[in-house]
């Protein structure tokens, strides 16, 4: 039977730099488990372009990308078609398979798409709700698995998790001590959130919020419209949408919309 592709899991850059790295035996692919539990092997991220290079033969090509949390390569063998279309300052998407070699980690690269800001504004929010629904089943399996077999949690969780997510969780469970000094620094981040970023005022998002209004025709205000309108940089528009998502002044009725409560 062939193997199926595995699913490209939307990640950040930080996730893949901070996480820890398993090599694999034979055909195996290789894998990351990050700091959260989640285990990562081929991957989608979101990113700028920072960096272009490609030798004179064009038989080898890397490209350089910051999504503002880490930055990462993506290396290019032999067809360098995907690249030739990009340029330094272009906001892509890139999917492809983490590998390491000499200390490095880096994306093996198998697509690479162009997206605009408002796509990667989604993707932001998206992470944002995935991280938070993922840390609270990781919670959950933590606590049933003081008292029941791992074989009968899979089956309760089995419409949650494949599979492989769930042995990624448990071997987490095994590792999650070196983690320690990263999720206390998280945690100091999460205590002192503005510290070091752009200021957000109560007008800002008093702002965003009566724009959420102006442009909700009923099923939500578009997160495209909300950026073109807001007149404020895209990184303070994200923070304060994440924000109204966690306090729960707002949700998203659909992908790429949100609704005030």
């Amino acid at each position: 039977m062939p193997k199926k592709r595995l699913v490209a899991k939307r990640v950040k850059i930080k996730d893949i730099i901070e996480g820890k790295y398993f090599k694999q035996e034979g055909f195996e692919p290789n894998y990351i488990i990050t700091s959260y539990g989640l285990r990562i092997s081929r991957i989608s991220v979101v990113a700028t372009v920072v960096d272009i290079y490609m030798n004179e033969d064009k038989t080898y090509g890397a490209v350089t990308f910051d999504d503002g949390t880490e930055i990462i390569r993506a290396k290019y063998f032999q067809d360098l078609t995907p690249i030739e279309d990009i340029s330094v300052g272009d906001i892509v998407e890139v999917i492809g398979k983490v590998k390491k070699y000499n200390e490095e980690i880096y994306i093996v690269a198998e697509f690479v798409f162009k997206r605009s800001p408002e796509f990667e504004l989604l993707r932001n929010v998206e992470y944002v709700q995935f991280r938070k629904n993922w840390s609270e089943l990781v919670k959950k399996i933590r606590e049933k698995i003081k008292n029941n077999a791992p074989e009968k949690i899979l089956e309760e969780f089995k419409a949650e998790l494949t599979e492989e997510d769930f042995e990624g969780i448990l071997q987490f469970f095994k590792i999650e001590n070196e983690f320690s000094e990263l999720n206390t620094r998280q945690i100091k981040e999460e205590i002192n959130p503005n510290e070091n970023k752009e200021f957000i005022s109560p007008s800002d998002e008093k702002t965003i919020l009566n724009m959420i209004d102006k442009l909700d025709t009923g099923d939500g205000a578009e997160y495209s419209e909300i950026m073109k309108n807001s007149n404020m940089t895209s990184e303070i528009v994200e923070s304060i949408i994440n924000n109204l998502l966690s306090d729960g002044s707002c949700y998203e009725p659909r992908p790429g919309k949100i609704k005030r409560l």
